[in-house]
């Protein structure tokens, strides 16, 4: 946001003390959608952010270059589907950097993501209670993934073509990317650029707004004994709490900046995130057995209760097979 900010000129710098204005601003905007609860603001602002999405990614599909991006969807699914179980299982051990590249990516993420899954899998079991588990597959898994892919088609796809075919503006002389501005940067290729950009700074507000509802919601529901509606101090308190680390952390960082320029600012929030995974990760594990347990269980339990309908209807047709032949008339076969 900061970068944002900073790229559309709105501000010179982004000083520590906005950062983390920022941060307060946000949890602020989280705290009272939290204490709303689910059907109220957590439910207008995830709707508000899908359909902010969805305009976002239609407007840079059709102003940016269409049958690029299309073709590059088809192709990346593709890549995604073969290189899926060779990258899963590459510890890279014949490269000499094969540690940092693995650190910095698909270990970094792997942890990154299980560090969110506590909160955000409680979060979606809440949600999605009494739809059946095709149902949550579907919705959970398979819609998301495709537009995941459709999301990274579109805007990756973007600045991709310009720095294929086009003049560039996103890579940098030396082969780098800054990770901050680089969606700002794709995004004024196009025609609107400040409205594009605008627009993706309120989804990135709302993105952690959500994000920050759905972990004092479950962190409120487990601080309550596993109270599926949690109350409101509750949901409060963890709010602030969230917003008052994540505030600490970052300027943690930005200080150690200071005196290392090459230092990672949010390095202490990621960093934190990640040593967290490791201990979850057991956790997942054990999870993953009980939820196989628990649908075999389920299964075999809707079985015999298929049995016994079966065997009490065979019963009963037997039993009116048996009325009626003895009360049919003289010559009935």
């Amino acid at each position: 946001m900061g970068a944002g900010l900073t790229y559309l000129e709105v501000i010179d710098e982004p000083t520590t003390w906005l950062l983390i204005a920022l941060v307060i601003g946000i949890s602020a905007i989280a705290l009272i959608s939290v204490v709303t609860g689910v059907d109220k603001g957590i439910k207008w602002l995830s709707n508000i952010n899908m359909v902010a999405a969805v305009v976002l990614v239609c407007v840079v599909l059709v102003a940016g270059p269409t049958v690029f991006i299309l073709s590059d969807f088809v192709t990346q699914i593709g890549s995604y589907i073969q290189n899926f179980f060779e990258m899963s299982f590459n510890a890279r051990p014949f490269q000499a950097d094969g540690k940092e590249w693995l650190g910095g990516w698909t270990t970094f993420y792997w942890g990154w993501w299980m560090s969110w899954a506590p909160f955000v899998g409680v979060f979606i079991a809440r949600i999605s209670r009494g739809r059946t588990v095709r149902e949550f597959i579907v919705g959970v898994l398979l819609v998301p993934t495709t537009v995941t892919f459709l999301w990274f088609s579109v805007l990756g796809g973007t600045a991709l073509h310009a720095e294929i075919f086009g003049d560039g503006g996103v890579v940098a002389a030396d082969g780098s990317v800054d990770t901050d501005t680089a969606l700002f940067q794709a995004l004024d290729l196009l025609p609107a650029a400040a409205v594009l950009s605008g627009l993706a700074i309120f989804l990135v507000v709302i993105f952690f707004v959500t994000s920050s509802d759905s972990g004092s919601f479950v962190v409120g529901m487990l601080a309550s004994g596993g109270d599926p509606n949690p109350p409101a101090w509750s949901r409060a308190f963890w709010a602030f709490m969230q917003g008052a680390v994540a505030a600490v952390l970052l300027y943690v960082g930005l200080e150690a900046q200071k005196t290392d320029p090459d230092a990672n600012p949010l390095g202490a929030l990621q960093t934190m995130a990640i040593l967290l995974a490791l201990p979850f990760g057991f956790v997942m594990l054990g999870l993953a057995v009980a939820t196989g347990k628990a649908l075999l269980a389920e299964n075999r339990l809707r079985v015999r209760r298929e049995r016994r309908w079966l065997a009490e209807a065979v019963a009963a047709e037997v039993a009116d097979g048996k009325g009626e032949e003895r009360t049919a008339p003289a010559g009935r076969d």
